[in-house]
């Protein structure tokens, strides 16, 4: 025996050098079991934890920290993989119905939309796993017997497979409940683990467990080790791609974070492959970690570090005597910090890992991996940290990484206490939004990791949280595209057991591309332009129940006249609207002013009674006042209150609008006080219609592009306030988008209803700190300069022609969610609906143009006589019939 033993040291085989590859036997959620080995394995979920304040990263790491005490006596085992985010994956998770209507098949496009730019993307996501070395089998003698005398095909045992399973739930079940949020890792995820290192196209078994030939089937590819590197072969025998494995061999004395994230690093680090065949571009390098590592109990770490301080003070001892009474400095370190140590593990302060850190990388070809190599040695230089190839034990170095394999090359490895461990921050990421998968994904973060962010507008008014999701930002970065984008989210959301009702009061104009994507996609849409020519727009009566709207007439008939006629003839006016509200068959508020009009001409002459009358007939004949109380012709059309979107257009409100928050209207004019109460007929719509018993059971929405319109007048303030305080006990949602950050900050009722904020770039530093604190991250130059990169423009060569063009990035945002996770977002809009919902100068002309064009290639190409006339009938469109109040369309 110590002859071979003597024999196995000189060609390379001494410890477990030389030990056989895993042999795969069972497969089942969480648990590995392999001829000599069973394994639980955990998927660890990222955290969100790029933007936390410094304080914050500190109290994550020591709880990090503080999850390795269940570890301790155990084999561990932390393996990394990137994956593509697949389309299909996230279909599966959509709750999409076989409904054969038009709805049906809209709710189906648009959820292919969003699968098929998953795969466009591309996006590479980490899944990191912790393994734990449940027990050796090789103990259990009548297995291992079996095996050998060839009647056993060393499978486990339903005894065994119940013990294991037990174990695996123990387990999990404590490191659940750490920050490390560990989860089963899922028969598929550790299938698919072990196959993708043989790179040949196959199918992962379904099922909740793998034995036998399918099992086989994963790990039936080659891997020739070379002296600095790996081929993996083909089915042709011929290289497939290339890896090598890095050792990381020496660490700094002292590890500070952030900024020495030895794993964390990998998650963001590019090359530029030099081999003449690339885009110049840079390439991810997707390196994966493999980190072997032990947690000694307490009893066995306080021997280890007894051992190195005695050493130490052996070594003083030493060079006092052999060097003029002066030892090292190092030395002198080495017994001051094992003295620390000692005292941090005897009071529980701090733990002792023992690891084996190693990187893996992969490529297409030779050059692509010298290319990641030198890059991920470069990035470690960086830190303080030596990146080394295993040159000549490729072999060993790949093996080590599979899983349930065990150390082979023992003598690179580290002692360190688990401050240290943690500071690779494994568990780190860039993470926000819900996690349940069947939430619609609007795009991706774009942090340190990437992933998808799922968001909804309505799911935290359905489980009882705030009602408002705002977007806050400078103009034209994307704010009012991503509304309207989380507006179609919640309409083609196939999980509503009834159609959603949704309205976006629109001021400007730049919003109605919606319209034609939402029929498009088969949900009913209406684009209703208001302005002042159109009599009876706004009357309460037709959108509301008749109690509310006779409250609600008398009131915006009050606010067109005088402050002094409302306060001396408040009672007329609801007396009145009261008669016309309950005996009435079909009220309408200028009945009202008539019943008015017939009072005053019955009172005497210059008496305050026919001052009223004449006040009110002179305010609802022209401008805003029409929309309230005029008399509408035939065929007017009102405010729609069925399911569906509705886009109010309402051109020039903002114009007229007194630009004063204090709520007094003394000084204002009569056009004012109109433009005023058109508002209020305007916000009255959105919150009767949405507060109704009709709609109490349906998701309701308010979308207010341009919300710092409301927020400069009282009004404005106090519906934003209802809507805020009141909106979640109706189930209302509201979505609010402004390039004033700091009128929303300053309304306390807004800031404690809020439970999504879209922050995106913002230059001065008065609107930097207010979405700073709307985004819950600190004051400070750091936050400052995150918000203004977020759209930090490009100088991009266009063609390479020399010519650059100015980009600005659109949709890069900060995502603060319902759980105050924060993280950087790009909002993802569908090709096929993006140009739509472009409604801005540049592409409504280029659409023009478009038209212009087609008609002149139509007319040098339409014949002429007979058949030109008859093309020229067929393709004459009808003429809609003519109303008051249009219904607009593209």
């Amino acid at each position: 025996m110590g002859i071979k033993s003597t024999l196995a040291k000189v060609v390379g085989l001494s410890g477990h050098r030389g030990a056989a590859p895993p042999r795969y036997r069972c497969i089942a959620p969480g648990l590995i079991v392999t001829a000599t080995t069973a394994w639980a394995w955990y998927e660890i979920t990222e955290t969100n934890s790029d933007l936390l304040p410094e304080a914050l990263r500190d109290i994550e790491q020591d709880r990090a920290g503080g999850a390795l005490r269940t570890l301790r006596g155990m084999d561990c085992h932390l393996r990394s993989g990137w994956a593509r985010i697949d389309g299909e994956e996230y279909l599966t998770g959509i709750p999409l119905t076989d409904e054969d209507t038009d709805l049906g098949r809209g709710q189906r496009r648009w959820a292919e939309y969003r699968a098929d730019e998953i795969d466009d993307d591309a996006m590479p996501t980490k899944r990191m796993l912790l393994g734990i070395k449940l027990e050796n089998r090789s103990a259990t003698t009548a297995t291992t017997a079996g095996v050998a005398a060839g009647v056993s095909t060393g499978r486990p045992t339903d005894a065994e497979m119940t013990r294991y399973t037990a174990r695996v739930h123990q387990v999990g079940q404590q490191l659940h409940a750490t920050v490390l949020r560990a989860k089963l890792a899922s028969t598929e995820l550790l299938a698919w683990m072990i196959s993708r290192e043989q790179y040949r196209d196959q199918t992962i078994p379904a099922g909740d467990s793998l034995v036998g030939a399918p099992l086989a089937r994963l790990s039936t590819g080659r891997v020739q080790p070379m002296f600095d590197h790996l081929q993996i072969l083909g089915a042709d025998g011929k290289p497939a791609a290339f890896a090598a494995v890095l050792a990381l061999t020496d660490f700094p004395e002292t590890i500070e974070t952030p900024g020495q994230e030895w794993i964390a690093v990998l998650n963001h680090l590019t090359t530029n492959p030099t081999d003449g065949e690339g885009t110049g571009l840079a390439v991810p390098v997707l390196g994966e970690t493999s980190v072997r590592f032990t947690v000694p109990r307490s009893r066995e770490a306080t021997k280890t570090v007894n051992d190195v301080h005695t050493s130490a003070k052996e070594q003083r001892k030493s060079a006092a005597k052999h060097s003029a009474q002066e030892p090292d400095d190092e030395i002198l370190l080495a017994e001051e910090e094992t003295r620390e140590l000692k005292l941090r593990l005897a009071r529980g302060h701090t733990l002792l890992v023992h690891d084996h850190p190693r990187v893996v990388v992969h490529a297409d070809t030779r050059a692509e991996l010298d290319a990641k190599v030198t890059a991920v040695i470069a990035a470690y230089d960086d830190m303080g940290v030596t990146a080394t190839l295993m040159e000549d034990e490729q072999r060993e170095g790949w093996l080590e990484t599979l899983l349930c394999d065990e150390v082979r090359v023992d003598d690179l490895g580290h002692w360190r206490d688990s401050n240290a461990f943690t500071a690779s921050w494994f568990w780190g990421g860039s993470r926000v939004g819900s996690r349940n998968p069947a939430m619609p994904a609007c795009g991706y973060t774009t942090g340190s990791t990437q992933s998808l962010v799922r968001f909804l507008a309505t799911d935290a008014v359905r489980h009882g949280d705030a009602p408002i999701s705002a977007f806050l930002g400078r103009t034209r970065r994307g704010k009012t595209t991503a509304m309207m984008v989380a507006l179609l989210d919640v309409a083609l959301w196939p999980g509503h057991t009834e159609q959603p009702w949704e309205v976006l009061i629109d001021v400007k104009g730049d919003a109605i591309g919606i319209v034609e994507v939402a029929r498009q996609l088969g949900v009913p849409a209406v684009l209703i332009t208001v302005d002042s020519q159109h009599d009876g727009a706004l009357d309460t009566f037709h959108c509301a129940q008749r109690e509310d709207a006779i409250t609600f007439t008398a009131a915006q008939l009050s606010m067109i006249i005088p402050a002094r006629l409302a306060a001396e003839h408040q009672p007329i006016l609801l007396r009145q609207a009261t008669s016309v509200g309950l005996n009435d068959p079909d009220p309408w508020a200028w009945k009202v002013v008539a019943n008015i009009v017939e009072a005053g001409a019955a009172s005497k002459k210059g008496s305050s009674v026919r001052e009223l009358a004449d006040t009110l007939v002179a305010a609802t004949s022209s401008g805003w006042g029409r929309l309230i109380a005029g008399q509408p012709g035939p065929g007017t059309k009102t405010l729609s209150t069925e399911p569906g979107l509705t886009v109010l257009h309402v051109p020039g409100l903002s114009d007229n609008l007194p630009q004063n928050t204090d709520g007094t209207s003394e000084h204002w004019s009569g056009p004012q006080r109109a433009a005023v109460a058109a508002l209020r007929g305007v916000l009255g719509y959105c919150t009767l219609v949405g507060a109704s018993i009709k709609f109490r059971n349906r998701a309701k929405v308010i979308a207010v592009p341009e919300v710092h319109v409301l927020t400069a007048n009282q009004d404005g303030r106090t519906f934003l306030t209802q809507v805020a305080r009141m909106g979640a006990a109706f189930g209302i949602s509201l979505m609010l988008d402004t390039q004033d950050a700091t009128g929303l900050a300053e309304m306390p009722a807004i800031i404690e209803a809020t439970s999504a904020v879209f922050g995106f770039a913002q230059q001065s530093p008065s609107e930097q700190d207010a979405l700073a604190r709307l985004l819950g991250l600190p004051l400070g130059e750091n936050t400052r300069q995150l918000i203004d990169e977020l759209d930090q423009p490009t100088l991009d060569d266009l063609a390479g022609d020399g010519i650059d063009a100015y980009q600005v990035r659109r949709g890069h945002c900060i995502y603060r969610d319902a759980w105050d996770q924060v993280a950087t977002f790009q909002w993802v809009v569908p090709t096929e609906v993006q140009h739509m919902l472009d409604t801005s100068a540049q592409a409504t002309s280029a659409r023009y143009q478009a038209e212009q064009d087609q008609t002149r290639e139509d007319e040098r190409t339409t014949p002429t006589g007979a058949v030109a006339a008859a093309l020229a009938a067929a393709r004459r469109p009808t003429q809609p019939e003519h109303t008051e109040l249009t219904e607009a369309r593209r």
